[in-house]
Parts: structure tokens; sequence; C-alpha cells
């Protein structure tokens, strides 16, 4: 992969790269790449996981990977979520969700 080979040529992984190269809006847009593409499953994880604990939770970022990965990936999201934080990305809806809104998103969880 040529991350691996950055590393090799470097001296660095790609992240640190990125971090030491990049900064503000740019930065973090760049770092979600090479997230994303190092390993897409733990990138969606916590991805939803910040979006969950963010001060005001970032609904539009959690509909828009439930809805865009139902059908796609989501359950490989769902098994990196239980390895990173212990706990079924199904039990954090269930107890931080209330409503219509929780119905729908544990709906799209169990979507086949």
């Amino acid at each position: 992969m040529v991350f691996d080979e950055y590393r090799l040529v470097s001296g660095l992984a790609m992240e640190e790269a990125v971090k030491s190269a990049c900064s503000g809006d740019v930065g973090h847009a760049a770092l979600a790449i090479v997230k994303a593409a190092l390993d897409k499953s733990q990138f969606y994880a916590e991805t939803i996981e910040g979006a969950l604990r963010k001060f005001r939770r970032d609904d539009h970022t959690l509909i828009r990977i439930f809805v865009s990965r139902c059908e796609v990936d989501l359950e490989s999201i769902k098994r990196e979520y239980l390895k990173i934080y212990h706990k079924t990305l199904y039990h954090t809806i269930q107890t931080d969700m209330s409503g219509s809104y929780k119905e729908v998103m544990l709906a799209l969880l169990n979507t086949p």
C-alpha cells in the first residue's frame, strides 16, 4: 500500500505526516481521508462515537453515516464499534436516543 511505502521512505506514518504538514479544516479533512483509507470501519465507528459524544449530539453526521452505510458495510462498522468501545452500537443508540428518531436509527442498524 502507498502508506506503507511512505513510511519506509520517510520514517513517518501517514497520519503523523498529515498532522505535521496540515492544520485547521484542511488538516482535519486530510486526516479523515487517511483514516478512512486505512480502515473504513474503524473510521466510521470513531466518527459515530464522536458524533454521539459532542456537547450537542451531531445528528446530521449520525444520519448521514447510518443511511449511507446501512446497506454497504454497517455490519463491519458495528463489529468495529464493539471492538473499540466494548459495547454494541445498538445498546448505545438504545440508551442515548429516544422517540421516533431512536426507532429509525435502530431499524437502520438492523437492516440486512
